[in-house]
């Protein structure tokens, strides 16, 4: 990633049961080193109230994306809430992950919960998306059916005209 410091949470695993689910997050972040790097990654309820937080003790400049896991996150399969994470010394990435446990995760606006994106894919999804970027555009892969579907995320600043 370049431009401004940020860390995008761009995948969600969760195992586990009720009550007891284990998050593994993947974060890509433009770290800097001590002075600028994801300091950890957190689930919230919808009402903002901290659920569970991973704190990162150093910086990850080498290691693009990265994973790292937490828990037990103490949630039903079917509660809403959001994955996002913190960068030092910025604040909160303006993205983050919105969905549940039997539903999956999406891509949201991390102040409003607005959703940045969707696409119906009209078949089964059979794996998690996956995100990755290039000369700073976002672009997001998933397998669908018999399909691999990928495609560039409209640029900051420019709404989508069509679809969703």
């Amino acid at each position: 990633m370049s431009g401004p410091p940020d860390a995008r949470i761009t995948r969600v695993r969760i195992s586990g049961s009720p009550d007891a689910y284990t998050f593994a997050v993947t974060i890509a972040s433009n770290d800097r080193g001590p002075q600028h790097y994801a300091d950890w990654w957190e689930v919230v309820s919808e009402d903002g109230t901290l659920l569970y937080r991973r704190v990162l003790l150093h910086d990850h400049a080498d290691e693009q994306p990265f994973t790292r896991d937490g828990g037990p996150v103490t949630i039903s399969a079917s509660r809403q809430v959001f994955v996002r994470a913190h960068v030092h010394p910025t604040g909160y990435s303006n993205a983050a992950l919105r969905g549940t446990v039997d539903g999956g995760f999406a891509a949201v606006d991390a102040a409003t919960g607005k959703y940045l994106w969707h696409f119906e894919t009209n078949h089964a999804i059979k794996a998690s998306p996956m995100t990755y970027e290039v000369d700073g555009r976002q672009y997001v892969t998933i397998a669908s059916g018999a399909n691999i579907l990928s495609f560039a995320l409209p640029e900051q600043g420019r709404e989508r005209k069509h679809g969703r």
